[in-house]
């Protein structure tokens, strides 16, 4: 018995080559590279639900951090489903216990901290919740209720363990970009624009990969930028955390010029512009 060691061989394995096509049948797929696990979607997915593969290495997790827990605005519910683990000397899905953990808190409002949307794990919260899965099982990551609003997946084991996930999605508003930078100069247009494209390809990898893109922004007025930015926000998110990023963004340019930011935000939020939780998360980071 051998667990796979790369994400090359996990993909070529017959358990997942049969998952894949029984999810997606023919269309065109995606795969997702994250900081410690891997998502298989649809390339062009439905905007009201959809469904997801989930690849977690050895000891991965869902999270930019294992100690941390991230939000899932854009999700009304999600349900996970826990195949099990990839060997090379079977060609199903082998069956586990205790293969992964589920950390979460059981409503939406918990302190996030630095300039990522993320709360941290903190076992004397008494809203804080830890439970472990085994092979087989179908739980509830995302609730409703806001439980499983923050939460991560951890792989206990040293092997690949293979979840499916099902999502159905919060209604977004349509992004309006062209409106939003139409008094901008034209290159301050094509700064937004671009910075944008970087967002929608690397997610939150824009600030290590296109830092000087990033400080281009930052250094525009808040009152000209913050519009095209904060419609942003309303971004479709494709596993690569695009609408945390904007808001990491947002969060940067308001340090430096937090009267003007605050002003517009809170105009924003009466105006519904953009998901109520970055809109208030961000108000009051900078109150």
């Amino acid at each position: 018995m051998r667990s796979f060691e790369s994400i090359e061989e996990v993909l070529e394995s017959p358990q997942v080559v049969s998952l894949i096509h029984s999810m997606f049948g023919a269309e065109e797929i995606q795969l997702v590279a994250r900081v410690a696990s891997y998502v298989i979607k649809l390339n062009a997915e439905p905007i009201d639900k959809n469904s997801r593969i989930i690849l977690l290495p050895p000891h991965g997790f869902t999270a930019n951090k294992i100690n941390e827990l991230l939000p899932y605005a854009e999700v009304r519910l999600a349900k996970v489903s826990i195949c099990g683990s990839v060997r090379n000397s079977n060609q199903r899905f082998s069956r586990l216990k205790d293969v992964v953990k589920f950390c979460y808190y059981v409503n939406r409002k918990e302190e996030i901290h630095g300039d990522y949307p993320a709360a941290a794990v903190d076992p004397s919260n008494a809203d804080y919740r830890e439970e472990v899965k085994s092979s087989n099982e179908t739980f509830f990551s995302v609730k409703e209720n806001g439980e499983g609003f923050y939460h991560n997946l951890i792989n206990l084991t040293n092997e690949w363990i293979v979840l499916s996930v099902y999502r159905e999605l919060v209604q977004r508003k349509k992004m309006n970009t062209k409106e939003k930078i139409a008094n901008l100069s034209k290159d301050e247009r094509k700064t937004i624009l671009d910075l944008l494209a970087a967002i929608r390809s690397v997610g939150d990898g824009v600030f290590a990969q296109n830092k000087p893109l990033v400080n281009l922004v930052l250094e525009m007025s808040a009152k000209d930028v913050l519009p095209a930015l904060i419609d942003a926000l309303n971004i479709y998110e494709t596993g690569k955390h695009e609408p945390c990023t904007v808001y990491a963004v947002i969060l940067k340019l308001g340090r430096r010029d937090k009267t003007v930011t605050l002003s517009v935000l809170e105009a924003a939020l009466k105006r519904s512009d953009a998901p109520k939780y970055y809109l208030e998360e961000l108000i009051e980071k900078l109150s």
